[in-house]
């Protein structure tokens, strides 16, 4: 307890003493010469009363009647009034009664049009989601069908062609069926060309064939002649049998041509006709499928209408039903309280004629009782005067002894404590504190009435007294000082002796100024500065002087004042106090608004805020230390009894301060010894290094965690409900998702605001409530985020997905595969007629369905590149957090900051009702909160935040503390969920982890391992950054497919190649030759020289050869690159020729060749090097080197050879490099543990994680 609160009594025992002595020597001064006259002059009053009364007895009758009838009226009000209350009693009842059967009624018809629009919104969504696919598929058919007509089309062209070059046009087609589908078109035309091409009629005068008929029949007429005798006439017979049968032919063939165009013309238009009639039917089926999602869509939301409509039908007719009873009871119960008023007014007719009666008997006993009791008074007069004297002289005795009694008491409390100011600290350190009392109040004894000289409380402090002045905490520890202009360096520094006073009473940290001194500029206070060089909270980081800080300042304690009425004290605590004692470890500190020169740069609107503080601020522990000048007009509307109010107020007479309490204002104020600038600056920062400590606010997490035996027990099958931190001194801070529009949560807060603590509590939590089965987590954090490593090495079981450190891609593919979950779950409640996860949930026997966590630390770096990757994240978050909520999809999202361009979409935001906001920048208050709500800008201390679920409204703001969950509790959390989860505990898939500062280690590489030759050679590289399988590529026999790896890391690459001899050992099937030869480039001073060939020697058919023998290799698979071309052995056993280093190997540097004339003898190494790239991979001879960068690069390969390297993996590089191998500068971001493969058959580009060479 601050030592303020102790000197409340002496204060008050002061004020007591001197109100006491002052009644005493009144009473004493009334013994004297003078009592007895007063005693003569009460006798005679009471004789002239006596006489009074006899004259006054008709008065009293009559005065007597009026009383009682009086009582008559008094009672029947009373009367009216219960049955009134009674009547009202029963109306508000029957009142609250209707109003709430009407709330609930509401309720209930709120909730069936939601679940209704519900419905509608589903039935729209897939409706949507649905369109375009009929239109899409539509396309697809057209294309298809416009496609394989046109080249039809070319075919019966090119038939056309040749019938036409046979015999020219022939005769138009006939009408002929036309063919039941395209297909069966296509069967008859390849028939038709089957026939043309294998027509012996149309081979039969083709060519020389006609010439040579003829020639041969007239060399057989020729024969013959000569043989006959006659020439003439058997060479005539044999050239016209030559002719005849050649027009023959000429006819047959005729016949065939033109049967074979009108085959060709049919075709045609065989085919315009299927064309015209496939097209038709693929667009009916197209309008077809349009009208069934349409026609769906539309018995969706009548069904929502039928089911719904009735129910709220009959909700209406019953609330008409109820309202017309209540109606009905309210009339009877008007009719009993009139029936009940008009008895009441019967019986107070009744008492009135009864009194009137009973008057008259009355008026003869009271004459007769006044006779006697004035022979009684006259009788006791002189007793009573005796009396009198006695009593006076017997008061005189004890009021002395009283005085006395009050010395002693006096003596007594100014003596037993010498230092009644001294503070904690001070016993603790054994020394007198330098931050004594501010001031102290003397008082001349010889003034006090009663004390004589020579007493008692003279001898102990001769003639003076003085006690200490002190503020009382916590209930009046405000001063107001009123000085002239003479009076203000006095009154500077009885502030300045009281702000050190006050530090040094009150716990480090639990005491915060607010210092506003325009005159001076902050000069006078100027020490107290050093605290902020601690904690600028301290003193609200600077002095304030200017007229708009001031007023800022003042709103931003009128907040706090707001805040702790409405969020801390409510009904439950009357001052700060209380709330303090019972909130612990969470106790709100003091506020001190030093005030100096007031009301000088003091705005209306800065005027009207101290108002609320000097009104509203003492019971919220604000506290005022002011100084006015009073010379200066209070401003416009400012009440002066406002400033007075709860304040010791000091004021200035002469050259002496006075307290304006009347009980006290005969005191003087005098101020303390001063102590030294130095003393004072040791004093401050000791103060302030003691806040750093004392401001650490740690509640326990067992606060919020649930106890053994309620592990598990959660369900949220309507609610996800995780608690976070205290709220208040009684109340937890629950995260709420799932119920109305609370669905996601942002969240925000500077570095050492406490995030990581909330993210950790929000899925430690969680996995502690809940089982598996009720909900899953993906936790994904980017670069300088969280640590979510702890929850994949302890393999929690909610834990789906966890990403540390991760890059954009894995975070996209996180995204995507909870779009693809969405998708899913979409179906399945399409398929079961329900609408959202509840409806799922309450149906039997269904398989569990959880609901996912997504939680994002560090989101914005999604969007750190305006890239397509960003617009596909910014596309799939909205999608989540648009439909979400209806399939039990939550996603929290942390950042540092909201500012900046890299940030999520405004619509999206505007989604997100929840906010979590902790300490952070002004401007980031207002993005996260609200552009009017930056209360976040206040937050105080490392976990304290505020939570609002209505998207930021000031009026939903509710602060709060983050319980704290150091690492050790936590992992120890985790291994006791794990425990509960059992041995037997089977994941329905594997957890994806994915660390993105880890290496990938090749011996943890599950593609090598698992390879096979049954698919050919493969090259696996890394471990991707997306959840997918490992990154390789396949060896095809076909060009371009050789391996190019570029970069400057000698490391990664070295690994790069380890991995592919790895690989290639395992899916290169067995030969008897040497599979794989190894050129090894590496330095024999380097530390990598011998680690490739000692992975080579591990295997069967790796050969290793050094950098001098780089020629020779390519010479012998240009050898046998040759021997495979000119022999036909294009399907020998794949070979692979690595040349690790390509940088070193000169003899393979593309020389120019200027000469014009073939060169005689071998071809050069670059030749053969060329040629074995180009010509190598389709008879199964493949090249993978790696070179150092893209200048020793070209000097090695021409640029034309380049394209032969369909495959390339990129280390980080130039983005003018990137651009040049791969038309793209995503090779200039990779970082030191990340690699880019390229394929350029596919157009794939891939980022992965490339394995690293295992330990030596």
């Amino acid at each position: 307890m601050p030592r303020g609160v102790e000197l409340v009594n002496l204060r008050e025992a002061t004020v007591e003493i001197l109100r006491r002595l002052r009644k005493a020597d009144e009473e004493a001064a009334s013994v004297g010469p003078e009592s007895q006259a007063r005693f003569d002059r009460k006798v005679a009053a009471l004789e002239v009363t006596h006489s009074d009364e006899r004259r006054t007895q008709h008065e009293n009758q009559k005065e007597a009647k009026e009383q009682k009838v009086q009582a008559i009226e008094m009672e029947y009000r009373q009367r009216r009034a219960e049955l009134e209350r009674t009547y009202r009693k029963k109306h508000e009842s029957l009142k609250k009664e209707a109003t709430q059967s009407l709330q609930d009624a509401q309720k209930q018809k709120a909730a069936l049009l939601e679940a209704k629009q519900e419905q509608i919104w589903l039935a729209e969504t897939v409706f949507e989601s649905s369109e375009d696919k009929p239109n899409e598929k539509f396309a697809l058919t057209a294309s298809t069908i416009r496609n394989q007509c046109r080249a039809l089309k070319k075919q019966e062209e090119e038939l056309g062609s040749k019938i036409r070059r046979i015999w020219g046009s022939g005769t138009p087609p006939e009408e002929t069926e036309c063919p039941e589908s395209l297909e069966t078109f296509v069967q008859q035309f390849q028939e038709l060309v089957r026939l043309a091409d294998s027509s012996k009629a149309l081979r039969l005068l083709s060519g020389v064939a006609p010439a040579i008929s003829v020639m041969i029949f007239t060399s057989i007429g020729i024969g013959t002649g000569v043989v006959s005798g006659s020439l003439e006439v058997s060479t005539a017979v044999g050239f016209g049998l030559g002719l005849t049968m050649i027009a023959a032919a000429w006819g047959a063939k005729n016949k065939h041509a033109q049967e074979l165009q009108r085959l060709a013309a049919t075709t045609q238009q065989h085919l315009e006709h299927l064309e015209e009639r496939d097209l038709d039917a693929a667009g009916k089926l197209r309008d077809e499928e349009a009208q069934i999602l349409i026609s769906t869509r539309d018995q969706e939301i009548k069904s929502a209408s039928e089911k719904y409509d009735p129910r709220v039908e009959k909700l209406e007719t019953q609330l008409a039903e109820s309202q017309a009873k209540f109606k009905k009871q309210r009339d009877l119960d008007q009719k009993d309280f009139a029936d009940a008023l008009q008895e009441c007014q019967a019986r107070r007719e009744q008492e009135l004629e009864s009194l009137n009666d009973r008057l008259g008997l009355d008026h003869l006993k009271q004459r007769a009782d006044l006779h006697q009791r004035q022979e009684q008074e006259a009788n006791g007069l002189q007793k009573l005067r005796q009396d009198a004297l006695e009593a006076v002289q017997n008061s005189c005795q004890s009021h002395a002894a009283a005085i006395a009694n009050l010395e002693h008491q006096l003596l007594e409390a100014t003596t037993q404590d010498p230092d009644p100011l001294a503070s904690p600290l001070d016993a603790m350190n054994h020394r007198v504190s330098p931050g004594a009392s501010p001031a102290k109040l003397t008082l001349d004894l010889n003034t006090l009435p009663g004390v004589q000289a020579g007493s008692d409380l003279t001898k102990e402090f001769g003639d003076s007294l003085t006690i200490p002045l002190a503020l009382e905490f916590p209930d009046a520890a405000s001063v107001l000082i009123r000085t002239e202009d003479s009076g203000r360096e006095w009154a500077q520094r009885f502030i300045r002796r009281s702000m050190m006073r006050i530090l040094t009473s009150l716990p480090p940290g639990k005491a915060r100024f607010t210092i506003v001194d325009p005159v001076g500029l902050g000069q006078s206070l100027s020490s107290f500065m050093h605290l902020a060089d601690a904690d600028e909270r301290l003193v609200s980081s600077r002095i304030w002087t200017d007229q708009r800080h001031i007023e800022q300042a003042l709103v931003d304690l009128t907040d706090h004042l707001e805040n702790v009425i409405q969020k801390y004290l409510r009904n439950d605590y009357e001052t700060i106090a209380q709330y303090n004692e019972a909130a612990g470890e969470i106790a709100e500190p003091y506020r001190f608004l030093v005030l100096q020169d007031f009301p000088t740069n003091l705005s209306e609107i800065a005027a009207k805020r101290l108002a609320s503080l000097l009104t509203s601020g003492p019971r919220c522990g604000i506290f005022t230390l002011i100084h006015q000048d009073h010379r200066h007009a209070l401003p416009r509307g400012f009440d002066e009894a406002v400033l007075e109010r709860g304040t010791w107020i000091l004021e200035q007479r002469g050259d002496h301060f006075h307290p304006a309490e009347p009980e006290l204002s005969e005191f003087k104020v005098e101020l303390q010894d001063e102590i030294s600038d130095e003393q004072a600056t040791r004093v401050i920062q000791a103060v302030g290094a003691a806040a750093i400590d004392a401001s650490r606010v740690e509640v326990p997490f067992s606060a919020v965690e649930p106890k053994p035996e309620q592990l598990w027990s959660r369900s949220c099958s309507e609610e996800l409900t995780i608690p976070l931190g205290r709220s208040g001194a009684k109340n937890l801070q629950e995260l709420r998702l799932g119920r109305g529009t609370s669905q996601h949560a942002l969240v925000a807060g500077r570095t050492g605001s406490g995030k990581s603590t909330l993210l950790h509590v929000l899925v430690t939590n969680a996995a502690l409530w809940y089982p598996p089965d009720e909900l899953s987590l993906y936790l994904v954090d980017f670069k300088k985020g969280v640590e979510f490593k702890t929850y994949a090495s302890r393999d929690l079981p909610h834990a789906k997905a966890v990403a540390v450190e991760s890059d954009r891609e894995f975070g996209l593919s996180v995204l995507e595969r909870i779009d693809q979950e969405l998708v899913e779950r979409g179906g399945i409640f399409r398929r079961l007629g329900v609408q959202n996860l509840p409806g799922y949930r309450s149906l039997p026997d269904q398989p569990a369905m959880p609901r996912i966590l997504l939680v994002i630390d560090e989101f914005q770096e999604l969007f750190v590149e305006d890239d397509k990757l960003a617009q596909d994240a910014s596309l799939l978050l909205d999608r989540i957090v648009r439909q979400g909520r209806a399939f039990g999809v939550h996603a929290i999202m942390g950042s540092q900051t909201l500012g900046g361009a890299y940030a999520l979409a405004r619509s999206t935001m505007g989604q997100m009702q929840i906010r979590v906001a902790l300490q952070c920048s002004e401007s980031d208050s207002y993005l996260i909160l609200g552009e009017e709500n930056g209360a976040a800008r206040l937050l105080g201390r490392p976990g304290e935040a505020i939570y609002n679920d209505a998207g930021g409204d000031v009026a939903a703001n509710s602060p709060f503390q983050i319980v704290w969950l150091g690492d050790e509790e936590r992992d120890t959390t985790l291994a006791k969920v794990r425990e509960h989860a059992g041995p037997n505990f089977n994941r329905s898939e594997p957890m994806v982890v994915f660390e993105g500062s880890a290496p990938v280690r090749i011996e943890d590489a599950v593609g090598i391992h698992n390879a096979t030759s049954d698919f050919g050679p493969q090259i696996w590289l890394g471990e991707p950054v997306a959840i997918r399988g490992p990154v390789g590529l396949p060896l095809k026999r076909q060009g371009g497919a050789n391996l190019l790896l570029v970069g400057q890391q000698p490391e990664p690459a070295t690994g790069l190649i380890a991995a592919t001899i790895e690989s290639l050992a395992r899916t290169l099937p067995e030969s008897t030759s040497e599979r794989v030869v190894v050129v090894d480039g590496t330095p024999v001073e380097d530390a990598l020289a011998g680690r490739l060939a000692s992975i080579a020697e591990e295997h069967d058919g790796m050969a290793v050869k050094s950098w001098r023998e780089a020629d020779d290799a390519v010479a012998s698979f240009h050898t046998e690159l040759k021997d495979r071309l000119t022999n036909g052995k294009e399907d020998d056993p794949t070979r692979v020729l690595i040349l690790h280093g390509l940088q070193r190997f000169r003899g393979l540097r593309t020389v120019e060749d200027f000469s014009f004339s073939a060169s005689e003898g071998p071809l050069a190494p670059d030749k053969q090097f060329e040629e074995l790239l180009r010509d190598g991979p389709t008879v199964g001879l493949h090249v993978i080197t790696w070179c150092d960068s893209v200048t020793n690069l070209n000097r090695t390969i021409a640029r034309g050879t380049l394209r032969d390297f369909e495959l390339k993996v990129l280390l980080q590089m130039s983005a003018a490099d990137s651009s040049l191998l791969v038309d793209a500068p995503a090779a200039a971001q990779l970082g030191g543990a990340r690699a880019l493969l390229s394929i350029e058959e596919t157009n794939q580009l891939e980022k992965f994680r490339p394995y690293r060479l295992r330990d030596s």
